[in-house]
């Protein structure tokens, strides 16, 4: 990953960044563990009961933390296109109005 203080390549690699984190968690919802209790046998089904659950739970945090890193690029970008906003507008001004 590269920083970089040019709007254009900053909000290009925000883009990127959020449509890469929202493909991973398209593709972790698609590929969530299927294990059946059934697969512990006989006496080990609280254990596996157990063992699912955190398994389950791991997969919901590495879901949430995608979803968090796309909502993290998205407020990147937003921030990144008020940065040049503000930077066009101060050019402006600085420069009589653009009355030259």
């Amino acid at each position: 990953m590269v920083l970089t203080t040019e709007p254009e390549q900053a909000l290009h690699g925000a883009h990127k960044l959020q449509t890469e984190q929202s493909q991973w968690e398209e593709q972790l919802q698609a590929l969530k563990p299927q294990v059946p209790l059934s697969a512990f046998g006989n006496g080990l089904q609280i254990k596996g009961n157990q063992l699912l659950q955190l398994v389950n739970r791991a997969h919901d945090v590495r879901v949430a933390h995608a979803r968090r890193l796309q909502q993290a690029a998205a407020s990147g970008a937003e921030l990144i296109e008020a940065v040049r906003t503000a930077d066009e507008g101060n050019a402006v001004s600085f420069n009589g109005g653009g009355n030259q």
